[in-house]
Order: C-alpha cells, then structure tokens, then sequence
C-alpha cells in the first residue's frame, strides 16, 4: 500500500467538508443534531461549521502525529460484551475474564462511575 500523498488528503479534506457544510435534508435531522447539543451542555450549534474550518487546516503532518501518538504510543484495548437479561443469548457471567481492571456485569452506571473516580 502506497503512502497518502497530500494531493490525496486534500480530497478526502474536502470531501469531508462538503459532508460537513451539506444542508440537512430533514428537519427531524436539525432537530436531532441541536438536541443533542442541548442534552449534553455543549450548546455548540456551529460545531459543523467550526468542524469545518478545521478541517481546512489538516495537514498530513497533523494525521501521522495523531496517529504516532494515539493508535500506536498508547495501546489500550477496549472489550464490550452486551448481554440480555433473559431469554436465550442471556448468560449470568462472561466467559472469561482478562484483567482486574476490566470489569463485567455493570447493572448501575452511577455507582460505577462513583467508584472509579473515587467518590
């Protein structure tokens, strides 16, 4: 596989930001993207725009250091098992278990939450 030259990022820059400035189609869609601004308090209701922008700016430079230094500086492994409460894909327990510091079987997001920053 040949390496991105920056002829290539520019494209897939400005595909990105053509997605990123595209009116919605559906007011439902609108709706959903500022609810979802509300919901979690960041109130940024021009973040596709200021998304936009940004992406004006990325250089290959910017990509090979992200990934220096969050895929490849930083391995971490996440592992998410979903389990229904009854019927037959339903199980009481994982099937393995990999570190103390993963844990399984969370029933109150809350008091986990509490628990790990030390509440």
């Amino acid at each position: 596989m040949e390496p991105l030259t920056d002829n290539e990022i520019d494209v897939f820059a400005k595909a990105l930001l053509l997605n990123k400035t595209e009116p919605d189609k559906k007011l439902s869609s609108e709706a959903i993207r500022n609810w979802n601004e509300i919901a979690t308090g960041r109130l940024q209701f021009d973040r596709r725009q200021k998304e936009a922008e940004a992406l004006l700016k990325v250089k290959k430079e910017d990509i090979l250091s992200y990934w220096d230094e969050f895929i490849l500086g930083d391995p971490r492994m996440l592992i998410s098992e979903v389990v229904p409460k009854s019927g037959s894909a339903s199980s009481k327990a994982p099937l393995k278990t990999f570190e103390d510091t993963f844990h399984f079987g969370i029933d109150d997001l809350d008091s986990y939450r509490m628990a790990q920053s030390g509440s």
